[in-house]
């Protein structure tokens, strides 16, 4: 699990998504991750987590809900990836926060899309290895 999670940069982005209008001339500059709407229903139950809008132009599609069964700090890994990738700035501070300066300042393009599908390839790999591993037995003295 720790090489999985420190290499999380060198791991093979998640070939199971479809990318929807990723075509050479567009853009690849993200302003805001949301995920997609399920229609007729409202809150937290119209997010359709199979599905992520990257931008105005590209859609990822084909996200298996198995992603969101690793939790960090009471959210999917994907959840962190998508309330912070983006632009942001601190009220306080104005402190710009913007992935995509550190995409370009790391001469990648596709950094933001290949960190949204490592990140699917970690939380996949992560739960197959968690579910594997054998039932934790604390003894009654232990509690």
């Amino acid at each position: 699990l720790s090489k999985l999670h420190v290499g999380y940069e060198q791991v093979t982005p998640y070939q199971g998504c479809k990318i929807v209008g990723l075509t050479p001339d567009v853009s690849k500059i993200v302003t805001k991750l949301e995920y997609g709407k399920i229609a007729g229903k409202k809150g937290a139950a119209a997010k359709d987590k199979t599905t992520i809008l990257y931008n105005d132009s590209i859609t990822i599609t084909g996200i298996p809900l198995e992603a969101q069964e690793y939790v960090v700090n009471r959210k999917s890994a994907l959840d962190w990836v998508v309330e912070r990738c983006g632009i942001s700035v601190d009220k306080d501070s104005r402190i710009a926060n913007d992935y995509n300066a550190f995409a370009q300042e790391m001469g990648d393009e596709d950094y933001i899309l290949n960190l949204i599908l490592r990140v699917i390839t970690v939380s996949l790999e992560t739960m197959q290895i968690v579910k594997a591993l054998p039932k934790l037995t604390i003894h009654p003295l232990d509690r």
